[in-house]
């Protein structure tokens, strides 16, 4: 059986989860989806984050689709957009050089 990600877009959500997981084979992602927030969301407990997926391929506000990353960390509270996958998988490469550098 194949593992799914979401509850608001499964199968864009599931793509990024194990688009991420081939970047980091060894991070445990858990999802962190509720339905009240407006866009999936996944947790990453070695780093103490929540990331919030995108939902569309388009940002419209007033129809509550977000086509961007939110990396919220949850130790500080800080928060951070990112707009490519690139940019979200280089942002999780300092968490992870932070994580073995303590």
């Amino acid at each position: 059986m194949e593992v799914r990600y979401g509850l608001h877009n499964i199968k864009m959500s599931t793509a990024i989860v194990k688009d991420l997981i081939n970047q980091f084979p060894n991070l445990e992602i858990i999802d962190f989806s509720w339905e009240k927030d407006f866009a999936d969301s996944i947790g990453i407990d070695d780093y103490d984050v929540q990331i919030f997926l995108p939902n569309s391929l388009e940002s419209n506000i007033s129809k509550e689709l977000f086509s961007h990353y939110t990396i919220i960390c949850e130790n500080s509270g800080i928060q951070d957009d990112f707009y490519t996958f690139h940019e979200l998988v280089e942002e999780l490469k300092k968490y992870e050089q932070l994580k073995h550098s303590i």
